[in-house]
């Protein structure tokens, strides 16, 4: 959009493709740190929840 077309601002040209790849990589390298830092947050949790359950903590390992 920045590039070929004056939908946002005008045709900005090469420049334009630069500013949209350095948005979108920006972009996508803070999502991917939010999920990474939820799953390792969901993972402890779950972890934690298993390991201090009175009852689990002395059972035998299933068949």
């Amino acid at each position: 959009m920045l590039g070929l077309t004056d939908i946002v601002v005008p045709a900005m040209g090469a420049k334009g493709f630069w500013i949209g790849l350095l948005v979108g990589l920006t972009a996508a390298a803070l999502m991917l740190c939010w999920r990474v830092s939820w799953a390792m947050k969901r993972l402890q949790i779950r972890r934690f929840s298993l390991t201090s359950t009175p009852a689990l903590r002395g059972c035998p390992a299933p068949d």
